[in-house]
């Protein structure tokens, strides 16, 4: 009996247009894309069989990816699902893949980056941080950002990866990002655009 989230060899483990779409952000690194894990229909059900066996704390698990990631029918993900994904999900993938690597092989310092990057957004997301948490989150985004540089020569830095150098210094200054984020605003773009205008912005419900 085959466990729930894992593709059957009936149905399609992922769409060719989020295929198509990772794939050439893969190509943008060059010639060592080919090397990265792809996601492939192996890759896609070792994913998913990930995403359904493992538990979350109460606080992560109502913003879960679901267990269709990859195919049509599992729908938009919110920005929370991204982040659950990526920070816990598909590190345990990748760290599966490749932690059989020797540390100073290729692949080793491939799953390195990508943990810098993780510490990076957990460091970032704490709602009240210590001097030695802001030295740990300067670290990892210097450790990123340079790992970055060196891992991928043949692609430009992106004003992203600067901007990483100047978030512990922000966080020293100005206090938990948390705080100070876009997200609230965000969520009421969205509350406003779902709200019934008839195509008609602009004019009060009592006009003529």
């Amino acid at each position: 009996m085959q466990k729930k989230g894992v593709s059957t060899s009936q149905e399609k483990p992922i769409d060719d247009k989020v295929m198509n779409a990772i794939s050439s952000n893969l190509k943008a690194y060059g010639d060592i894309w080919q090397q990265l894990p792809y996601f492939n229909a192996e890759f896609m059900a070792l994913l998913s069989k990930i995403i359904s066996t493992t538990y979350l704390p109460q606080k992560l698990a109502h913003n879960a990816p679901p267990v269709t990631f990859g195919q049509k029918r599992h729908g938009s993900l919110t920005a929370a699902q991204w982040s659950t994904l990526c920070m816990y999900s598909l590190l345990i993938a990748v760290t599966k893949v490749w932690a059989s690597q020797q540390p100073s092989s290729l692949q080793g310092q491939w799953l390195r980056n990508y943990w810098h990057l993780c510490c990076v957004v957990r460091l970032s997301h704490c709602r009240s941080v210590r001097s030695s948490e802001i030295a740990k989150l300067r670290y990892h985004c210097y450790a990123y950002v340079t790992s970055c540089a060196r891992l991928f020569p043949d692609t430009l830095l992106r004003p992203s990866h600067h901007f990483l150098l100047h978030i512990a210094d922000q966080t020293e200054w100005a206090g938990p990002i948390p705080e100070r984020w876009a997200y609230p605003f965000e969520r009421t773009n969205g509350w406003l655009q779902r709200v019934n205008t008839n195509h008609k912005p602009g004019k009060l419900l009592t006009d003529p």
